[in-house]
């Protein structure tokens, strides 16, 4: 099992193409791609902690399609219809522990960029969405969104390869 990451999928958004610059013609392409993605990364049994802005207006029907235990970090965009769906856990802000190998790593989540968090001086992470890929770079900060990934889910591997 393994814990991936990923924010502003903006499900069902059409004018999310134009304001992010997404490479696609239309809602159905952009929709079609970000499911085939999210399965190729995600397995059965992996967690994925998606860090806000999950669908525009809906979502549900691409909700059942996707892959692993969804847990959602709410952001700005999240409506009520979201909160229904059968996600593993919801929180508005959260400190997760990624094990990797032999060490731990403690990873805050939150849906919007932060410039210091808890363990901040300590080593630990910072994940975030709401920027779509166009934030300064900060250590130990990362966006995680799927404009800044190539619209795919990233793990905390992929974290470190960057």
């Amino acid at each position: 099992m393994t814990t991936y990451f990923t924010a502003d999928t903006h499900w069902g958004h059409r004018k999310i193409i134009d304001m992010a610059q997404r490479p696609y013609a239309s809602i159905e392409a952009m929709d079609a791609d970000l499911i085939q993605n999210w399965n190729a990364v995600i397995q059965p049994g992996d967690s994925i902690w998606v860090l806000g802005d999950f669908a525009w207006y809906g979502g549900e029907d691409v909700f059942h399609c996707l892959n692993g235990d969804k847990h959602l970090i709410i952001g700005n965009h999240d409506t009520k219809r979201t909160f229904k769906m059968p996600w593993a856990s919801q929180h508005i802000y959260y400190e997760l522990t990624v094990k990797e190998n032999d060490s731990k790593t403690k990873v805050v989540l939150f849906h919007w960029p932060i410039e210091e968090w808890q363990g901040f001086f300590k080593g630990a992470l910072h994940f975030h969405g709401h920027t779509h890929g166009r934030m300064r770079q900060q250590a130990n900060r990362w966006d995680v969104g799927v404009d800044a990934w190539g619209f795919r889910p990233i793990s905390m591997a992929d974290i470190r390869a960057a």
